[in-house]
């Protein structure tokens, strides 16, 4: 069927064809009255009108050039309208095009991602049968425990044969066989009870604040604490940052005599020692690797760990510091000197320490000849 669209514009532009002529008719028609309605009435009043060949000519080439103005005009207003309706016709083309390109990318893509998703799952799940089928049985698990038993019953009895050709005093143990484990392990025995662990009250943030505040008043003390003696010369006072280097990784350095000493503030209060800990000890453990490469390179010569409580055994500080014993030379772990405890304990310790440093570095100077001031200035 045929719904008559093709036909409409052709229909529209008949008629504003017949329009557009029958507008100039009228207009040629009111030019053509006008001239016939003056002649008239020049006649009227007794006047003879001559009108010579020129005049003729004249009035006919104006009246040409106005019908050929008014119809210029129509014209240009037509092709306007013309250029106008091409040129909304061929925008909404355009975006019909556009859209249809949208619209074709959209459904591209939808049908890609369901791709990508079909295949994730399907190796996802050949991923998971891989590892189902080479995760051992329960069995082949509960033999390597019995063997992992047996050669450990087995060590035990050889120390035992060991002890007793010695001469020492042996506690003989009945051999355990690892098929009566059951057995034994099914057999009543005595419950101690334990004390109900005291449950910790939960951390505020009114509790943080107050901690933080009283290692702050902490650190002020110390490294105030050393700058003030005589002859000290502080280079920075302020806070350390992990991950850095240089001055910028400690929170006090000082120049005391020919040392470069960095001062580090720790507080060992459990509501705010993850932050200086981080998880696992890292962050602490790469802050020490840090401190060596300064003291390696010549930026540090000695270095104050300062804390505001005693050290035990378990504390992460404690297990850090031996492990980096463990890692480095003596000669470097000697430059790294523990103070703990409350302030009024660590300044006197810490003046202590600072006047010793002065007093050795004096005695080495006096040995120096006096021709030798520069020598003893930059402090080679």
């Amino acid at each position: 069927m045929d719904s008559n669209e093709g036909t409409k514009p052709e229909s529209k532009r008949r008629a504003r064809g017949a329009g557009i002529g029958i507008l100039g008719i009228i207009i040629g028609s009111a030019v053509l009255g006008a001239a016939a309605a003056i002649s008239v009435l020049r006649a009227t009043q007794g006047g003879v009108e001559t009108i010579s060949t020129v005049s003729l000519l004249s009035f006919l080439f104006t009246t040409g050039l106005s019908v050929s103005a008014i119809v210029l005009a129509i014209t240009a207003i037509s092709l306007s309208r013309t250029a106008e309706r091409i040129i909304t016709k061929k925008s909404e083309e355009v975006f019909a095009q556009t859209q249809a390109a949208l619209d074709r990318i959209e459904s591209a893509v939808i049908r890609s991602g369901g791709e990508i998703a079909d295949t994730i799952y399907d190796n996802f799940e050949m991923l998971a049968e891989e590892i189902q089928e080479n995760l051992p049985s329960r069995d082949v698990l509960r033999a390597d425990v019995n063997d992992a038993v047996e050669r450990s019953l087995a060590e035990a009895m050889i120390v035992v044969e060991q002890q007793d050709h010695s001469g020492e005093p042996v506690v003989v143990r009945e051999e355990v066989i690892p098929d009566a484990l059951p057995e034994i392990a099914a057999e009543p025995v005595a419950v101690i009870p334990l004390p109900e662990p005291a449950i910790s009250e939960p951390v505020t943030d009114e509790m943080r604040e107050k901690a933080d505040k009283k290692y702050g008043e902490f650190k002020d003390i110390v490294l105030l604490g050393v700058a003030n003696y005589p002859g000290v010369i502080a280079r920075k006072i302020g806070e350390g940052q992990y991950r850095t280097e240089g001055d910028e990784l400690v929170d006090g350095v000082f120049i005391i005599q020919d040392e470069k000493v960095a001062v580090c503030t720790f507080c060992t209060n459990d509501i705010i020692t993850d932050r200086f800990i981080g998880e696992h000890g890292d962050s602490f453990n790469v802050f020490l690797c840090s401190l060596v490469n300064e003291i390696k390179c010549g930026h540090f010569t000695r270095i104050f760990m300062v804390f505001d409580g005693k050290l035990t055994g378990t504390s992460p500080y404690a297990v850090a510091l031996n492990g980096l014993s463990s890692r480095i030379d003596a000669e470097t772990f000697a430059g790294f000197e523990l103070f703990e405890g409350s302030p009024d304990v660590i300044i006197p310790e810490l003046t202590e320490r600072v006047s010793q440093l002065m007093d050795t570095v004096r005695e080495t100077d006096d040995d120096v000849p006096a021709i030798s001031f520069r020598r003893q200035m930059t402090g080679s």
